[in-house]
């Protein structure tokens, strides 16, 4: 065995004369000595530094990896064993340290001790893990990385590669969430500073609103000061390692999680699924202003995210609304969560920034706790904590993504106006190939609501795709521009008493 492919390198340097022993300790190694030169001892024979002349017993000694670190155990010596002028009761099993100083009878020496897995990156964990005792080789189980650097991903899926597993790559949050609730990885590879959405939010999301809430999540990231760390852990992360990564601890880290996962499935055992009570507001330190008109809504208790592009205007509210552009929030309980047919605007500034303001609701707008007074416009900032009534939702501003620009999973663009390949303008009048109206600026094929009653994730309108209170589009397929569109309720007021 090599010292590459031991879990544990010793270097013992024996008094007076200087001599290193070099050894390479993977389970357990006995120290002793050979009964003569023709005689064949197996273990670490210190027959050559005069072991019997210094009392050194046949059988002296045993090392042995105990996982997170090594232990020395007396056999019973003639002479005893010593660690740092102590002697070792016989047969019981001492931890020995670096630069400790050990003694075979007479024959003493220092000890120095490396872990072959090197240097550690880890900087905090929720569970003890013994890395050595770690799959060293998966069997292709799935990893999730998200991470939106090329060049670290290509680093990440080739060591991952070669060490069993199989790779899927998600350049962001929302690409990450489609993943995780189409099929969930083994384990996820975490990094922070993400385009769009920090990694926080899929951290909470995961242990929040998906029907895995234990699915082991690994951050790694170049943040590694205390509180990146611990916002993360509390945000729901298992393990957190600091950039540049230590290949070989990582592959040993996702070995252990999956092992652990494994185990506790087959016993039955497995971290019961989170509530979805309120919305904790994010704490990004640093986030450049959105460069675009999208917004990201995480609606408490829904596993999609909503997408929606203001432009230059929104409404939300319930049902057909009369302005052009009114979110329906019906699908989600805003009836019974006192949600007023139009209760709030966002509107996007000429810098780029977004304002809300209320527009008469009976139960309120508030902003992280803050009540709204009337037609009187706030900013909205990233991270927010946006309710209507008693419905809750995060918001979040869509920065320019890398790359294409295009939202993972839809064919859409990001804070554009056209979709691509149809020269079609999203929350224009006109639906590609049919000049029907889309009735909002949502992105299609992200899980939004258009208007009236949409489907969240279906793109469809209930029943036959007729306009709620309507019957059918004209016969032209336009949608008319003047005039309000009938509502599908004759009472004109929300449940809780506004009009």
């Amino acid at each position: 065995m090599t010292a590459n492919e031991a879990n544990w390198t010793l270097d013992f340097r024996f008094e007076p004369n200087e001599a290193v022993l070099h050894l390479a300790l993977n389970h357990e190694l006995l120290i002793g000595r050979s009964e003569g030169p023709d005689s064949t001892f197996i273990g670490c024979d210190l027959s050559h530094l005069k072991g019997e002349d210094l009392g050194v017993s046949r059988r002296h000694a045993l090392l042995r990896d105990e996982g997170d670190h090594v232990s020395l155990t007396d056999l019973n010596s003639s002479n005893g064993t010593f660690i740092n002028g102590r002697r070792l009761p016989s047969g019981q099993a001492e931890t020995l340290k670096d630069n400790d100083r050990v003694q075979f009878g007479n024959l003493s020496a220092k000890v120095n001790i490396t872990d072959s897995l090197g240097q550690s990156t880890i900087r905090d964990a929720k569970v003890k893990l013994n890395l050595r005792a770690a799959p060293k080789i998966g069997r292709g189980q799935r990893v999730l990385i998200v991470e939106d650097d090329p060049r670290t991903t290509d680093l990440y899926q080739l060591m991952l590669k070669r060490a069993g597993y199989t790779v899927q790559i998600s350049r962001d949050v929302v690409g990450a969430i489609r993943i995780i609730n189409q099929s969930p990885p083994a384990v996820i590879l975490l990094d922070l500073l993400l385009p769009s959405l920090n990694g926080l939010e899929l951290c909470r999301y995961i242990r929040r609103d998906t029907q895995t809430p234990d699915l082991p999540i690994i951050i790694m990231s170049a943040l590694s000061d205390s509180s990146s760390v611990q916002q993360a852990m509390d945000a729901g992360a298992d393990i957190y390692l600091s950039k540049p990564p230590n290949y070989k601890e990582l592959a040993r880290v996702i070995g252990a999680f999956i092992q652990k996962q494994e185990a506790e499935r087959r016993q039955g055992i497995g971290t019961r699924k989170l509530g979805t009570g309120p919305l904790n507001t994010p704490l990004p330190q640093s986030v450049k202003p959105p460069t675009k008109n999208t917004i990201i809504a995480f609606v408490e208790g829904e596993r999609e995210p909503v997408s929606l592009v203001v432009s230059p205007h929104i409404t939300l509210g319930r049902g057909n609304g009369t302005a052009a552009q009114v979110i329906d929030l019906d699908p989600y309980g805003a009836y019974d969560k006192g949600v007023s047919r139009t209760h709030a605007m966002i509107n996007l500034q000429e810098d780029g920034t977004f304002i809300v303001e209320d527009l008469g609701s009976s139960n309120g707008t508030f902003i992280n706790g803050r009540k709204l007074e009337k037609n009187t416009p706030i900013q909205l900032k990233y991270g927010d904590e946006l309710r209507l009534g008693e419905l809750r939702m995060i918001i979040y501003m869509l920065t320019q993504l890398k790359g294409t620009g295009s939202l993972p999973g839809t064919g859409s663009l990001a804070g554009t106006s056209q979709l691509p390949g149809t020269g079609s303008l999203a929350g224009t009048s006109q639906l590609p190939g049919t000049g029907a109206l889309p009735s909002t600026g949502v992105l299609p094929g992200t899980g939004a609501l258009p208007g009236a009653n949409h489907v969240p994730g279906t793109g469809k309108l209930p029943g036959t795709g007729a306009l709620p209170g309507t019957g059918t589009l004209p016969s032209n397929g336009v949608k008319p521009e003047t005039g309000p569109l009938p509502t599908s309720n004759s009472n004109n007021s929300s449940r809780r008493g506004q009009g």
